[in-house]
């Protein structure tokens, strides 16, 4: 729900941006060809940009603003699968959890407008299909074989779609040249294809303006290409202008069709007969190419895995000791106690549903983020509390605190591309995943016990072992003295085959989930140095 709105936004940005500039720049010049190139790029590059993925060295302060940004959606729309059943109540009740509402509320009103819209549009080419199917198949000279044109009755004004030409009856003579010149112009050029994408990009855009406005304006393109093909193919210039005055109150054809009175006759008017732009206009759609480079530059997203491994190996290797797995083996070293001395009771853990039942792309969304350090059983400083009826509330969750915390800064964690990372060791896999603590006392579920990676060229699945330093496939429990910071989990799975290429990681009964290529979501093991 969250990467949908995000989607959303994104492409409503680039399409209200670059759609200004188009009117500012080139909207009344009569590079028609052109003009209508660049709408089709206008459209292509809304619905392209969003879902491309880039990868930059270094985050740029755009970038940065659009993570912090997505961050905010994602945390509010993750907020509800997040809590605790207690606070789930709250937040129905209108307590400290509302904010999580509105995500859903706004995805549901988008997707019920977005229905309507659609439902619209289909019905608009069911009202053409009927239209052609009750008409009167019509053979006229000079026209192409693979162009149908029809005589429908009921019609006050010609259109076209696809390959289909529909005429009103009682048309003949220099009218019917006429009329047939512009609607084969249509058809010709392919306009009902631009439109049909233009018809899909509005209603996915229903609630921005400028993709309506987008709309009318490819349409008037297609008209003063139209009336061009007109023009040329020698038909009287006074003639045709009159029959555009006299079609003018006619009632348009369906919406979905090319219809001549569909644009305001003025502008076409105008445009046939004003003096042609000089080709220097041209370079004025060179502003797509620096507003698509800022809007990549700050869709893009920094390659910091990588990077904060070199980092903390090269720090390592200058003061070992002060390395994050060399001090917590180090501090487990000196606290071990006696051989014959008894070891502290491990608390039993309530099992519980997955936090994100969605898959590995909720997973990622949810307990997230690459770090630069794996964790081993014997070097887990978990401590799960032992009593937790004195500090837990009344629904017995444990306190669990001294998690791992990655060497990550909150900005970092936020902008990285893939929210959990693959490591493969000699006889196991661990799957390792992040979460970002943001109050004192946060809930959290985390399962296993159904988790699997599965190979998608093969579909053999690898089942879950365990959660790291743990000891069981599920953990239930609150995470306390961790405010701010990004911790770390780690899940066992068996080893991977080396014929491993593609991955999804997954629960039982999901049927949609990303897929992986495994060398963009593996990383080395952290060597530790002594």
């Amino acid at each position: 729900m969250a990467a949908f709105l995000i989607y959303i936004l994104k492409a409503a940005v680039v399409l209200a941006v670059l759609h200004s500039l188009y009117r500012l720049c080139l909207k009344r010049e009569t590079l028609h060809s052109l003009n209508r190139a660049v709408l089709t790029g206008i459209m292509a590059a809304a619905v392209a940009l969003p879902a491309v993925r880039i990868t930059t060295a270094s985050p740029s302060p755009m970038a940065v603003a659009v993570a912090d940004a997505e961050a905010f959606i994602v945390s509010q729309a993750d907020a509800g699968a997040q809590a605790s059943p207690s606070a789930a109540g709250k937040a129905a009740a209108g307590g400290e959890g509302g904010m999580a509402l509105w995500p859903r509320l706004v995805t549901v009103a988008y997707a019920g407008a977005l229905a309507l819209c659609l439902l619209r549009y289909a019905l608009s080419l069911g009202s053409l299909w009927l239209m052609i199917g009750g008409s009167r198949r019509l053979r006229v000279a000079g026209v192409p074989q693979w162009v149908r044109v029809v005589e429908c009755r009921g019609l006050t004004v010609a259109c076209s779609w696809m390959h289909w030409v529909m005429l009103p009856p009682g048309l003949h003579g220099d009218k019917l040249r006429a009329v047939l010149a512009h609607e084969l112009g249509h058809v010709r050029m392919g306009h009902s294809w631009d439109m049909l994408l233009c018809e899909m990009v509005t209603r996915l855009l229903w609630f921005l303006p400028s993709a309506w406005m987008l709309r009318d304006d490819l349409r008037d393109v297609h008209e003063y290409q139209a009336d061009r093909r007109v023009l040329t193919a020698g038909i009287d210039a006074d003639g045709y202008q009159r029959l555009l005055i006299e079609t003018a109150a006619a009632p348009a054809a369906a919406t979905a069709a090319n219809s001549l009175c569909r644009s305001a006759v003025k502008r076409r008017l105008y445009m046939m007969c004003r003096h042609p732009s000089a080709r220097t206009a041209a370079l004025k759609a060179a502003y797509l190419l620096p507003i698509v480079a800022v809007a990549a530059v700050a869709f893009a997203r920094p390659t910091m895995v990588s990077k904060a491994r070199q980092t903390l190996e090269r720090a390592e290797a200058e003061a070992p000791l002060l390395s994050p797995r060399a001090l917590t083996e180090a501090a487990a070293k000196a606290v071990e106690p006696a051989p014959d001395a008894p070891g502290p009771r491990q608390p039993e853990l309530a099992e519980a549903p997955a936090a994100r039942p969605e898959g590995m792309g909720a997973v990622a969304a949810s307990i997230a983020a690459p770090a630069a350090d794996s964790l081993r059983p014997a070097a887990m400083t978990v401590n799960i509390d032992p009593k937790p009826a004195a500090k837990a509330p009344a629904d017995g969750k444990p306190e669990w605190s001294g998690l791992d915390v990655a060497p990550l800064t909150v900005m970092e964690y936020r902008i990285m591309p893939e929210k959990f990372w693959i490591e493969r060791h000699a006889d196991e896999t661990h799957l390792v995943m992040l979460k970002h603590i943001e109050s004192d006392r946060q809930f959290i579920r985390l399962d296993g016990k159904s988790r699997y990676i599965e190979d998608r060229k093969t579909g053999d699945r690898y089942m879950c072992r365990g959660i790291e330093g743990v000891g069981k496939k599920v953990v239930e429990a609150y995470i306390t003295g961790h405010k701010g910071d990004v911790v770390r989990f780690t899940l066992i799975f068996p080893p991977l085959d080396d014929q491993v290429d593609a991955i999804s990681i997954r629960k039982d009964g999901e049927k949609t989930v990303p897929v992986y290529r495994l060398k963009d979501v593996e990383r080395k093991p952290t060597r530790i140095i002594r």
